[in-house]
C-alpha cells in the first residue's frame, strides 16, 4: 500500500493519491473515481471507490440514504414521511444534481449529492462554493471509513472546478455528522444557519480549500 494511501487516511488534508478513469462499457464514457482504503478490524483492505451513480445504483442509494437518517435518529416523521420520501428520491437527485455512492466488495455502501449552481437541491451554496447534501452510510458499513471518502471525494471535485469553498448543513442534533466534518477541518458558518420548518434546525459548515 502507498504511503500516499495511508496519508490520505490519516490526514484528511492530504493531496488526494488516486483519481482513476474507467470507460462504461454500454455507453462508452469515460468516468472518474476515487478509491480510499477503508479499515476492518484494525486493517486498512477493500478500497472504498467513489464514481458517479448510475442507474442501476439509484435503489441501493435510496434505501442506505433512509436507513441512514432513520439509523441516526434524524427523521422525525419515520421513513415514509415527507423527508423520507426526498431522501428515496435519487432519481431526481441523479437528473438534477451530481449524485456519488462509495462502492466497496462491488456493494453500494454510501451516497452523496453535490449540488450544482443550477440544481433545485442547492440551499446555501454562493458563487463559487460548492455545495454538498444528503451524505449517507449504510449503517452496517458504519465505522469503516466511507464517510470519510465521501468527504474527500466532495473536496476533490470542488478543487477539480476550481472551486476554493465547501459548504454543507448539518441537523443541529447530528452529533456523529458534525464530528465527521470537524474533523476534516470543517468550520461554522452560522450566518447562514437556517430553519426548514420550525422545528429543524440547520446548522451551517464551511471549508476553505485554498
Amino acid at each position: 500500500m502507498s504511503r500516499a494511501w495511508i496519508d490520505a487516511v490519516r490526514n484528511p488534508t492530504a493531496p488526494w493519491p488516486d483519481l482513476q478513469q474507467s470507460t462504461d462499457g454500454n455507453s462508452g464514457r469515460v468516468r472518474q473515481h476515487w478509491r480510499l482504503p477503508s479499515r476492518d478490524s484494525g486493517v486498512m483492505t477493500n478500497p472504498v471507490v467513489v464514481r458517479r451513480a448510475t442507474v442501476d445504483d439509484l435503489a441501493a442509494a435510496a434505501r442506505i440514504s433512509v436507513e441512514a437518517y432513520v439509523g441516526a435518529g434524524q427523521l422525525d416523521d419515520g421513513p415514509d414521511g415527507f423527508y423520507g420520501t426526498v431522501l428515496a428520491d435519487t432519481g431526481s437527485r441523479e437528473s438534477d444534481a451530481l449524485l456519488l455512492v462509495a462502492v466497496r466488495r462491488e456493494q453500494v455502501v454510501g451516497t452523496v449529492t453535490i449540488c450544482p449552481p443550477a440544481s433545485p437541491f442547492r440551499e446555501i451554496g454562493r458563487d463559487g462554493e460548492v455545495e454538498f447534501r444528503f451524505l449517507a452510510v449504510a449503517p452496517e458499513a458504519w465505522g469503516h471509513g466511507v464517510g470519510n471518502a465521501l468527504v474527500v471525494a466532495c473536496e476533490d471535485h470542488a478543487r477539480s472546478i476550481g472551486s476554493n469553498r465547501l459548504v454543507i448543513c448539518v441537523r443541529d442534533i447530528n452529533a456523529a455528522a458534525m464530528t465527521l466534518y470537524e474533523r476534516h477541518g470543517f468550520r461554522r458558518l452560522p450566518e447562514r444557519d437556517w430553519h426548514p420548518v420550525p422545528e429543524v434546525a440547520l446548522l451551517a459548515f464551511e471549508k476553505n480549500l485554498s
